[in-house]
């Protein structure tokens, strides 16, 4: 799944990070708990009987080509 909402990820991201990050979802949210919920329901539901060997992103859109993980390649890091 994508970026969840949960309680340790709210309580541990920084605001600035959340929003660089939702800049590169295009749905523009963090996904809920529910959501992920949903999705499991869904493969192991007899709604999806017919389907095998298949991966459900379920993150809003991030995996559509998004350029956020190449902004930071070749950067340096500071320790």
């Amino acid at each position: 799944p994508g970026l969840t909402a949960t309680d340790a990820a709210l309580d541990n991201m920084p605001e600035d990070f959340r929003k660089s990050f939702l800049s590169h979802v295009p749905l523009n949210r963090m996904g809920t708990p529910e959501d992920i919920a949903n999705a499991v329901y869904f493969f192991a539901s007899d709604l999806s009987s017919y389907i095998t060997g298949d991966i459900m992103e379920v993150s809003g859109g991030y995996h559509l080509g998004t350029p956020q993980y190449g902004e930071f390649v070749g950067s340096k890091v500071v320790k």
